[in-house]
């Protein structure tokens, strides 16, 4: 990590040291998310419509690099202090080692559960080196459904719990690792709501383009 990168807690906006901003996946130590209720469900029913929707079309919460095509959204996640939405922001950035990163999941074939994220706005892919890796094995086609996934529903929160909803064998994790998906997904959440975070879209196939080879 780089000590001089500047960044801001996800939800205040108060400027905290990056080593922070990593270990509290984004939060300052006093709006760190306190998760006492959710609802996990198996029942899928109620997200038919999204499990049909294609991993490519999924809303990417990074960009490999900033270009005329992409600097609005570059420019809104910046106001929203947001500022690993360019991708290696915690390491070296560079458009090899992300792809060797997707590549060993190809050959290991990795087969990790992907977390999709719901947002009043978006339905976001929140693994984006795995969900890539099945789209480049499986092809551009390939949807929610057809992969593992499990989805974090923040719609409505905190009015109403947060609903988890996967199949059984795809929500193996234990508690601590349910409260910091948990964690993660509201990110995107407070992402979304400060300083109106994402205008338009900007998707998984988008960066796609940007880390060809």
């Amino acid at each position: 990590m780089e000590a001089d990168k500047i960044t801001y807690c996800i939800k205040c906006g108060k400027t905290i040291d990056i080593n922070q901003f990593s270990h509290n996946k984004g939060y300052c130590k006093e709006c760190i998310p306190n998760i006492d209720t959710y609802l996990i469900t198996h029942d899928l029913r109620r997200y038919e419509r999204i499990l049909k929707i294609k991993l490519k079309d999924l809303e990417c919460k990074h960009i490999m690099y900033i270009n005329n095509n992409n600097k609005d959204i570059y420019d809104t996640a910046i106001k929203a202090f947001y500022p690993n939405i360019q991708w290696g922001f915690y390491r070296e950035h560079s458009i090899a080692i992300e792809n060797a990163i997707i590549n060993k999941m190809i050959t290991d074939n990795f087969k990790k559960s992907i977390r999709i994220t719901i947002t009043e706005s978006y339905v976001w892919c929140d693994n984006t080196h795995t969900a890539i890796s099945y789209i480049r094995r499986k092809g551009a086609n390939i949807c929610i459904k057809d992969v593992p996934f499990y989805i974090v529903d923040t719609r409505n929160y905190p009015l109403k719990p947060l609903t988890i909803c996967s199949e059984k064998e795809n929500l193996w994790f234990d508690q601590d690792c349910i409260i910091g998906a948990i964690q993660n997904s509201l990110r995107l959440k407070y992402f979304q709501e400060k300083n109106n975070g994402r205008l338009r879209h900007w998707k998984i196939e988008d960066l796609m383009k940007q880390i060809e080879y």
